[in-house]
């Protein structure tokens, strides 16, 4: 078995999963894209890799038991972590009907940009003076 950055690498390939299918370990049914599936898969590959570069890769998983156990604190936290690319949002949030507004945080945003000009107008460089001064 291969490890890496703390994770059996043998727990995520293809083989394994195949072979723990086939034996009857795992209990799910394995479909391929564009092949049994018509439509896209790209959201849950997002998803995928999210769990395994935010969970995964930074655990120490020996055996699948551990593995499924520690997916089901990662897939509880994941889906209560609030994504950028969701407006802000949940995965809970929005399967239990909360509807995304892509204009949400403009105000905010637009609130800070003009703070943060303001305070950088208001700045006083003592470098910058002195160039000033020598141009004046």
């Amino acid at each position: 078995m291969s490890f890496f950055n703390g994770v059996y690498l043998e727990l995520f390939t293809k083989g394994f999963v195949c072979r723990a299918i086939e034996n009857g370990e795992i209990k799910i049914n394995r479909l391929v894209a564009q092949k049994e599936i018509r439509f896209s898969n790209s959201m849950i590959e997002v998803v995928n890799k999210r769990m395994k570069y935010d969970f995964l890769f930074r655990a120490r998983l020996p055996d699948i038991e551990q593995t499924c156990r520690f997916l089901e604190i990662a897939v509880e936290q994941y889906n209560n972590r609030s994504h950028s690319a969701l407006f802000g949002f949940t995965p809970q949030e929005l399967f239990y009907g909360a509807i995304p507004d892509k204009l949400f945080f403009k105000p905010r945003i637009e609130q800070a940009k003009a703070l943060r000009k303001a305070e950088n107008q208001a700045l006083s460089c003592h470098h910058c003076a002195l160039t000033e001064a020598k141009e004046q």
